[in-house]
C-alpha cells in the first residue's frame, strides 16, 4: 500500500482547535465549537485506525488517498475518508468511530446508538459510501477513466462498539465491518478480482490528478460560529498545557508558569492561531495586539523572520504554518 496523500490533521479540525482555545468560556457559542470539534476529533482518530490496518497489507500496487473532498461539475462537493485505488478496483472507505451499542435498521436507513434511557441517530454509513460512490463515478466520467468496478466499505472502528440489526431476519450488510476485518476483506477483494482495468503508471497518474483536485473544507469558523475578532482571547499561550500563563526571561525564552515548560518558540504556536482563525497577513500593531506585546521593536524581532510586502507603516507580514 503506498499511501500518495499524506492523512494530516484536516485544516478545519485545525480551525477548531484554535477557537477552543481563544474562544472565552463565556462566549454562547463555545459549547457548539466543543462538540463540533468532538465530533470531528473522533472522526479523525477513526479514519487513523484505517490508515493502520490498511498498512499491514502487503506493499503492492496499490494506492491510498485518505481524507479526499473532490468538486463535481455541479459544483458540489463530496468526501471520502479514504479512498483505495487497485489496477483491478477502487474502493471508497467510510469510516465511523462511535462507541457504544448500535441498532441499525436496514430498511429505513436508521443508525441509532443506545446510552441507556438516551437514543441518538447517526447518518446511514452504508448509504453514505454508496452516495460516494454514485459523485465518484460521475466525476472519473468526467476524467474519461474508464469503467472499473468501484467497491465500497462502511468501518466501524472503534473497538468498544457493538452492533446488531434491529429485527432478526434483518442480515447485517456486507460492506459493513469492524475495522479489524479490513485486512481480510482487502484480500478477499484482490483474489475476487483478477483483470486489470488500468496499469500501474495510470493508476499513479489519476492518484495525483485526484490530489491536484482536492479541496479541503477551509470555513471561516470566527463567522461559523458568530464569534467577533475582538472577541478572541490575546496572549501567548503554552504549546504544552495551553494555558496562558507565560512569562518572558531575559534569555528570550518564554516560561509557563502553570507547567513550567519552557519554549522560545511560543509565539509561533500563538501566531498560528492567528493564522487560522483571522488572517494569513499581519501587521506590528495587530501582532501586539493579538499576543499582548507592548514594545513595538519586540514585535519587529518576532516578525523578522517572516515574508512582508509594503513599507514602514504599511508593512503586512506573512504568516505560515509552525508546525515546530
Amino acid at each position: 500500500m503506498i499511501f500518495i496523500k499524506e492523512r494530516t490533521k484536516p485544516i478545519y479540525l485545525l480551525k477548531l482547535e484554535a477557537a477552543l482555545r481563544r474562544v472565552p468560556d463565556t462566549h454562547p457559542n463555545k459549547q457548539m465549537i466543543l462538540k463540533e470539534y468532538l465530533k470531528h476529533q473522533s472522526g479523525f482518530r477513526g479514519e487513523k485506525t484505517v490508515d493502520y490496518y490498511l498498512s499491514l497489507l502487503p506493499k503492492e500496487q496499490t494506492i491510498i488517498l485518505p481524507n479526499l473532498r473532490l468538486q463535481n461539475n455541479n459544483n458540489f462537493h463530496f468526501q471520502m475518508d479514504t479512498l483505495v485505488l487497485n489496477p483491478r478496483f477502487f474502493l471508497i472507505i467510510e469510516s465511523k468511530n462511535t462507541s457504544g451499542e448500535l441498532v441499525y435498521d436496514i430498511e429505513t436507513n436508521e443508525l441509532v446508538r443506545k446510552k441507556g434511557t438516551e437514543m441518538e441517530l447517526f447518518s446511514d454509513p452504508v448509504l453514505q459510501v454508496e452516495r460516494q460512490k454514485i459523485q465518484l463515478i460521475e466525476f472519473l466520467r468526467l476524467l474519461n477513466i474508464q469503467p472499473t468496478p468501484l467497491l465500497t466499505l462502511a468501518v466501524l472502528t472503534n473497538s468498544s462498539v457493538s452492533l446488531k440489526m434491529k429485527s432478526d431476519y434483518m442480515k447485517i450488510p456486507r460492506n459493513l465491518i469492524r475495522a479489524e476485518a479490513l485486512p481480510s476483506k482487502l484480500t478477499e477483494m484482490n483474489q475476487s478480482y483478477k483483470k486489470e482495468y488500468i496499469n500501474y503508471q495510470d493508476l499513479k497518474k489519476l492518484g495525483r490528478i485526484l490530489v491536484k483536485r482536492d479541496r479541503p473544507y477551509n470555513p471561516n469558523v470566527l463567522e461559523k460560529f458568530d464569534v467577533k475578532k475582538e472577541e478572541l482571547i490575546s496572549g501567548i499561550h503554552c504549546p504544552r498545557c495551553f494555558n496562558f500563563n507565560l512569562i518572558k526571561s531575559r534569555k528570550g525564552h518564554w516560561k509557563c508558569e502553570s507547567c513550567e515548560f519552557i519554549s522560545k518558540d511560543a509565539f509561533k504556536f500563538s501566531l498560528n492561531d492567528y493564522l487560522l482563525l483571522v488572517n494569513s497577513g499581519i501587521n506590528n500593531c495587530e501582532l501586539r495586539n493579538f499576543l499582548k506585546i507592548t514594545a513595538p521593536r519586540s514585535a519587529l524581532r518576532l516578525l523578522s523572520n517572516y515574508k512582508k510586502t509594503g513599507n514602514t507603516k504599511g508593512t503586512t507580514y506573512h504568516l505560515t504554518y509552525y508546525d515546530g
